[in-house]
């Protein structure tokens, strides 16, 4: 019993840590994705504005 719930609570810590990162890694997928969609922005404003 003792072996089952500490071999539960293992696999919860490294889904945990699994969950933290894919959370992590999506941030700063979303993050990078408006960075340059804000750069294509920026830029399409800038030759509207130089036009």
């Amino acid at each position: 019993m003792v072996y089952d719930l500490f071999g539960v609570y293992s696999v919860y810590e490294d889904f945990e840590v699994y969950w933290v990162f894919g959370v992590y890694t999506v941030y700063v997928g979303l993050r990078g994705l408006c960075g340059l969609r804000g750069l294509q922005v920026l830029h399409s404003l800038r030759g509207l504005r130089f036009v």
